[in-house]
């Protein structure tokens, strides 16, 4: 983790109040360096109606004061020391319901560890995924991957009603979840696993994101269906659905289409997608480079791709099975399936110092084929002691061929990567008396990944060098690894 250079932190505090001199419990507290941007730092009044927020380096900005029953009160703030306190004054609104009682509960709260917040608050209408309602919540930012970072802290796990059911990789619940049935977002800190015996005796320190689901929709299977059909045969299709039971979880997307939406991130197209050297799984890819520069069609316009066709499946299972309190079964998989044509053909004339054209013409295919899946195995049956079984394996299957020409001089390109890797875990802990911890991991992984890479004619260089001769030049590269190993731990 890098270091962060430290500045000054700002506090502002005191007491909301109405004018009688009544304090307001609960109010929302946000800070923005104006009154038209973005929250940068926010807060909760306690029942007393005091509050207290770092506002971080800035010394000057907006507060804006909002509660059930109040009409929003922005104030306009300048701390002039390392300080400032300021009490606010807020109006209620004029309403009377003689014979209602009103419970308000409000947005955010914070117990603990744990900080909650009522996701119906949060909405406007517009957001379909849960990455929508993320980017609504104050100190919620998404990060590249899908990754979740609240406060400035990575989210290290996204649960679903306490169940983790994706590992660290959560990017298809932000991307893809429906808020259907979300009634909570919780973010706990230094969260413990509790499938690990171990946490017992060790605590944690990971920071989670926990849904957590209105008890109408537990028990049940709920989803969604979305389909679109336009001219010219485009099409649409995306489907999901989610079982929430007491012992029995699921989670199911599926999604086809032909107007753009990829199924893997366009970078992805045309190198391995195996696990990178360091996983858990580590098989290092292999080295073959493209001889020719040659490599994407661009556009000019940041994060826009000229995908001219495709052709796009994907689908994603996630599950949790307890047959009994004493065995938990786990299993996770994704499939993609993307074939993505791209064309640019472009005319360019110049009159200095010279009267000439430059044509450009390339064609590109790309087409993928990707599976990845884990299933583990968790046994707690006996006293103070836990095993862990786990496997893994993924499979890539990658092809790229590319036609590129230059005033009528032509370069043909193909890639071929396709490999596999797959890895068996074993974990078994055990208490012992005085809070002494035994542990035996052993793992097991191989992997195989041939690589081919062909580029006709072999002396194309540039624009105005004739090609020559038809040559053909091959880089083919065959990486075959098995890895075990076997761990000892006594604390």
């Amino acid at each position: 983790m890098q270091g962060e250079k430290l500045t000054a932190q700002h506090l502002v505090k005191g007491t909301i109040r109405f004018r009688d001199g009544a304090e307001v419990p609960f109010a929302t507290v946000r800070f923005s360096r104006d009154s038209a941007g973005i929250t940068e730092k926010f807060s909760l009044a306690d029942k007393q109606g005091e509050y207290s927020i770092q506002i971080g380096a800035y010394r000057e900005g907006w507060l804006l004061v909002s509660a059930v029953g109040v009409f929003d009160r922005w104030k306009f703030i300048s701390v002039p020391g390392d300080s400032l306190i300021e009490d606010i004054i807020v109006t209620p609104r004029n309403v009377t319901l003689p014979s209602v009682i009103v419970v308000n509960k409000p947005s955010i709260e914070i117990s603990g560890d744990t900080t909650f917040f009522r996701a119906d608050r949060f909405k406007k209408g517009n957001e379909t995924t849960v990455g929508d309602l993320l980017k609504k919540i104050p100190g919620f930012t998404i990060g590249p991957s899908n990754r979740v970072i609240y406060n400035g802290k990575l989210i290290d796990r996204i649960l679903i009603n306490g169940e983790d059911l994706t590992g660290t990789d959560y990017s298809k619940i932000v991307e893809t979840l429906d808020l259907a049935g979300i009634e909570q977002l919780q973010v706990i800190q230094n969260y413990a696993d509790n499938e690990n015996m171990l946490s017992k005796i060790s605590g944690g320190s990971e920071q989670v994101l926990n849904l957590s689901y209105k008890k109408g929709f537990l028990q049940k299977l709920f989803g969604t269906a979305d389909a679109s059909i336009g001219p010219e045969g485009r099409h649409n299709i995306a489907l999901q659905a989610t079982g929430l039971r007491t012992n029995q979880k699921i989670i199911a997307f599926f999604r086809h289409n032909n107007i753009g939406k990829l199924g893997t991130p366009f970078s992805q197209l045309n190198r391995s997608n195996l696990p990178p050297e360091g996983s858990d799984n580590e098989l290092k890819a292999a080295g073959t480079v493209p001889l020719s520069a040659s490599t994407s069609i661009q556009t000019g316009i940041d994060e826009i791709e000229p995908v001219y066709q495709n052709k796009s499946s994907s689908a994603t299972l996630l599950f949790s099975l307890r047959p009994s309190g004493k065995i938990t079964l786990k299993g996770r998989s994704n499939f993609a399936y993307d074939k993505v044509r791209q064309e640019l053909d472009n005319t360019t004339t110049y009159f200095q110092p010279f009267y000439f054209k430059l044509a450009t013409k390339e064609e590109m295919l790309r087409k993928l084929h990707l599976f990845d899946s884990y299933l583990s195995a968790n046994f707690t049956g006996w006293k103070n002691q836990q095993l862990l079984l786990s496997w893994q394996s993924v499979t890539d299957n990658n092809k790229f061929d590319a036609l590129t020409a230059f005033n009528g001089q032509q370069v043909s390109e193909d890639q071929d990567l396709s490999g596999r890797q797959a890895g068996f875990g074993l974990l078994y802990n055990r208490i012992l008396p005085r809070k002494l911890v035994l542990s035996l991991k052993a793992k097991y992984s191989y992997g195989r990944m041939p690589a081919q890479y062909t580029i006709a004619p072999a002396a194309f260089s540039d624009f105005f060098s004739r090609a020559g001769g038809g040559k053909l030049t091959e880089q083919t590269e065959q990486q075959t690894r098995n890895s075990y190993s076997l761990a000892l731990e006594a604390v």
